[in-house]
């Protein structure tokens, strides 16, 4: 029996400690998950009592968990992986792995630009030091060199 303990945007927690979650392992750039939140903050998943969780793969949307539809998302310039695994850890610490690679929502036209820009300066400043952070709408890119801010730029959604 599974009763929602906490949906956040790691994933589910259950009351028996079973878990439902995204893994991608990180390239750069890009972000590539499961909007646990955005999928179920409306709904009725949390107060109910799930006696088992079916797990199913929907094709250009993410996946859907006891019929309750999750968006998951690839958001980059293309030319990382869009590799997307979803986790269900049952209480005895089994896992079961979906591969949901194929099923997320391509948005690979958001941060073209940016990467661009960014490799050129990696080119020319030979920098000591990058961050970039990326949000569901907007990504943020810092370049240091010798702890001195030489590129700071926010790239939103709708920049071209």
């Amino acid at each position: 029996m599974y009763k929602v303990k906490e949906i956040n945007h790691e994933g589910i927690l259950f009351e028996n400690g079973a878990k439902i979650y995204d893994y991608h392992e990180q390239d750069w750039c890009e972000s590539v998950y499961a909007s646990w939140q955005e999928g179920l903050e409306d709904t009725y998943f949390k107060e109910q009592v799930h006696y088992e969780i079916e797990i199913e793969l929907v094709e250009d949307y993410g996946i859907r968990i006891n019929g309750y539809g999750i968006p998951c998302y690839n958001r980059q310039n293309g030319y990382y992986s869009s590799e997307l695994k979803i986790i269900f850890e049952k209480e005895n610490g089994e896992q079961i792995i979906y591969d949901a690679s194929n099923y997320v929502i391509d948005d690979i036209q958001l941060h073209f630009h940016a990467d661009v820009w960014l490799n050129e300066l990696k080119e020319i400043l030979q920098p000591t030091a990058f961050s970039c952070e990326v949000s569901n709408s907007k990504m943020e890119l810092l370049i240091k060199i010798d702890d001195d801010i030489v590129f700071s730029r926010t790239y939103n959604e709708k920049e071209e």
